[in-house]
């Protein structure tokens, strides 16, 4: 049986013939340096060298992407073997060795060469016959090296075309009022509206009147009605004023509630009376003008009262 043995020493490889017909390279190289990025290794081409010379492994890649190129040698002649006996017949092996005295010559040829998986060993089978070897190679892929640094950034592409306008957003909450601005001047004055109804001055329009300042009558009267001065919470008084910058007053003053037992109405007397009479009451609300001696009955006098300040 023929076969060949492969064993590397550093990075020489060594064939020689033993009697395996499947040799497996044992000797592993010393660990190499870190590789860069994710190398990969194929293989090139397999050249059969000259006897006795030794095989080589040549990278025509790079040291990222190896492309292996083999030479093995072709085996030396081996001696001249014993003869053997002459088959009386063809045993199909060799049709010219009947009668022959001489054995035919061997030969190696290289089959195929695959890659195998990495950390796996190197492996190299004869898949011809004993006298006819065609050597098919199985080499070890190396390990996946650590990833290398990250490259520089790119430059920048170009900017793409802007894309459609989103929809609006809701509207926000409403600021706060700003600071009131200076007035502006006064405008010429405008037209004179048409007259409104009775003129704007039917004062029984208004229901609920009210005066921005003192009612000047002009010497004129109140010509109809009745005469009410209501409060908001104190007596109603009816203050008459002097002559002098109305610097003094004289008031009749209206009771207390807790002092009303009902409304009461005093009719005055139709005339001025007699000097030092004095104002009385019939107790129903008229009043006449009587002597203050008399003799009238206190239940008969009402005095009204008259403040002065």
């Amino acid at each position: 049986m023929t076969s060949v043995n492969i064993t590397t020493t550093k990075n020489k490889v060594t064939v020689s013939q033993s009697d395996a017909s499947v040799v497996t390279v044992a000797t592993p190289g010393p660990q190499g340096p870190q590789g860069t990025g994710s190398a990969t290794v194929s293989i090139g081409t397999t050249a059969t060298g000259s006897p006795g010379t030794d095989v080589s492994v040549t990278n025509t890649g790079s040291t990222t992407a190896a492309v292996l190129n083999f030479t093995i040698p072709r085996g030396s002649t081996g001696s001249q073997g014993d003869i053997g006996p002459v088959p009386a017949t063809d045993d199909g092996l060799y049709p010219d060795d009947i009668g022959s005295t001489t054995g035919p010559s061997a030969t190696v040829a290289i089959g195929t060469t695959t890659t195998g998986a990495a950390g796996s060993n190197a492996s190299v089978t004869n898949s011809g016959t004993l006298s006819a070897a065609i050597l098919d190679f199985t080499l070890p892929k190396g390990a996946t090296g650590p990833a290398g640094a990250t490259g520089p950034a790119g430059a920048q592409g170009p900017t793409g075309a802007a894309g459609a306008q989103g929809p609006a957003g809701s509207d926000g909450a409403q600021g706060p009022i700003g600071p009131a601005g200076a007035t502006g001047d006064t405008g010429p004055q405008g037209p004179a509206g048409a007259a409104g109804a009775n003129g704007g001055t039917d004062i029984v329009l208004d229901t609920t009147p009210q005066l921005g300042g003192d009612l000047d009558m002009n010497s004129n009267f109140i010509s109809s009605g009745v005469l009410g001065v209501k409060n908001t919470g104190s007596q109603s008084e009816l203050q008459l004023f002097c002559e002098s910058s109305n610097a003094h007053y004289a008031a009749i003053k209206a009771p207390a509630h807790s002092d009303f037992s009902g409304n009461i109405t005093f009719t005055m007397p139709a005339n001025y009376g007699s000097a030092n009479q004095v104002l009385t009451t019939d107790g129903s609300g008229g009043t006449s003008w009587a002597d203050a001696s008399g003799g009238l009955s206190r239940a008969q006098t009402t005095a009204i009262a008259l403040i002065f300040s």
